[in-house]
């Protein structure tokens, strides 16, 4: 009987994990929140402004790792953008209360 329930619960986590916007290896390894960017803007951005601009990157990666894909559509990147601007707004407020 404990076995059924184990397998049961190790193919429902399988199917969350596969049908999830990170996917599996997303959870388990750092590559999600990585520094990278293919905006040169930003390496341009870090290097003015120091930690300021380093955090506020490391910030942005980590509300984009938390949603979904960007698009390659202009009218929804630009919306995601914007919806991405938002959220480091929101949580900049956050942090200075």
């Amino acid at each position: 009987m404990i076995e059924i329930f184990v397998l049961l619960m190790v193919l429902i986590l399988l199917k969350v994990c596969l049908f999830s916007s990170k996917g599996c290896m997303g959870y388990f390894s750092q590559s999600a929140l990585s520094i990278d960017s293919d905006d040169p803007a930003d390496g341009l951005q870090s290097n003015t402004h120091g930690d300021a601009g380093s955090f506020l990157t490391y910030l942005k990666k980590e509300i984009e790792a938390e949603l979904f894909p960007r698009p390659t559509d202009s009218i929804l990147r630009r919306h995601y953008e914007t919806l991405v601007q938002r959220e480091v707004e929101a949580r900049l407020v956050l942090m200075s209360e």
